[in-house]
C-alpha cells in the first residue's frame, strides 16, 4: 500500500488532493494539484512543503520546482501557509485576487484580514511565525491578479 494513500487522493484524471496534517483541521488545510502535460498547478500551498513535496515526488516523481502555477483561493493560514517556501523553490506564477496578493506578503495583513484588533495583531503574528509563516516580497512579474469572474484556461496539452 502507497504511504501517501492517507494524504493524496485522486478526484479526477488530471487533478489530486493533497490533504493536510490532522485531518486538514486548522492551522492545517488541504492543496489541489493539477497535474497537465505543461502545466503543474498548485491550488493553495497547506497542507506545507514537505507533504506536497512528499506527494509530488512519490506519485508524480516530481519537485517542487515543477510547479508552473499556484492559484491561492485566499490567504488565510489553513491555505496559504506554505507559500513562501513552495514559492521560493518552484519561482511559479501566483495568481489570486489583488487583495489576496497584497495580503500574503504580510502576517499582520492576513491577520486584519481575518479579523484581529490591531491592538492584537502582534499575537497573531508570533502565531504566525510559529507556524512558519514568513513574510515575503514576491516580484511583480510573478503576481497575477485576477478579478471576479475570470476564468483561467489551461489546454491538457
Amino acid at each position: 500500500m502507497n504511504i501517501l494513500a492517507n494524504y493524496c487522493k485522486q478526484i479526477s484524471p488530471h487533478i489530486w488532493m493533497i490533504l493536510g496534517t490532522n485531518k486538514s483541521k486548522f492551522p492545517s488545510g488541504n492543496a489541489l494539484f493539477i497535474n497537465l502535460n505543461e502545466k503543474k498547478v498548485l491550488i493553495d500551498t497547506n497542507p506545507g512543503e514537505q507533504r506536497i513535496s512528499n506527494s509530488l515526488k512519490t506519485q508524480f516523481g516530481l519537485s517542487i520546482s515543477d510547479i508552473t502555477d499556484i492559484i491561492l483561493t485566499h490567504t488565510h493560514l489553513d491555505h496559504a501557509l506554505g507559500l513562501a517556501s513552495i514559492f521560493e523553490q518552484s519561482n511559479a506564477t501566483i495568481y489570486a485576487h489583488p487583495d489576496s496578493l497584497q495580503r500574503c506578503e504580510k502576517k499582520a495583513r492576513v491577520g486584519l484580514y481575518a479579523g484581529i484588533q490591531k491592538d492584537q495583531i502582534h499575537h497573531f503574528e508570533a502565531f504566525g511565525n510559529s507556524l512558519g509563516f514568513q513574510d515575503r516580497s514576491y516580484p511583480s512579474n510573478k503576481k497575477f491578479p485576477l478579478h471576479d469572474n475570470e476564468t483561467i484556461l489551461y489546454d491538457e496539452g
